[in-house]
């Protein structure tokens, strides 16, 4: 059990990692995220925080049984709040990621890419 946990804590590192880098990129971003970047560069809160509240959003929406409700929302909120720090760590580390160059900027993406795959590797793993 500790070291599924450990796995997918690593895969929530690997994806918010992969999706750091790949907004870093230049190029765009996911439509999940597209909604916490456009809000973090108009707002004072990180990107992180928008993550985090978007995941909240997904999961109220998901709850359709009422009688499970209460047993999702404690399960899904605390690892939403952990992506979303995980996402603000990886952001952070990740700033130094600039690149110039077209070709450059794919290769970013590519590599964040291959980030994001690892990282749902893991998650599917435990699941």
């Amino acid at each position: 059990m500790f070291i599924r946990a450990l796995i997918f804590f690593f895969g929530l590192l690997m994806l918010s990692t992969g999706i750091s880098v790949i907004t870093h990129a230049g190029l765009g971003t996911g439509t999940i995220s597209s909604v916490a970047l456009v809000l973090s560069k108009a707002l004072p809160l990180s990107m992180g925080f928008f993550v985090f509240l978007t995941n909240v959003f997904f999961v109220l929406q998901t709850a359709v049984d009422p009688s499970r409700f209460l047993v999702k929302l404690v399960k899904q909120i605390p690892i939403c709040f952990v992506f979303g720090l995980f996402f603000d760590a990886a952001y952070a580390l990740t700033s130094f990621v600039a690149p110039a160059a077209y070709l450059e900027q794919l290769a970013t993406v590519f590599i964040g890419t291959v980030f994001n795959g690892m990282g749902i590797a893991c998650l599917l793993y435990t699941s």
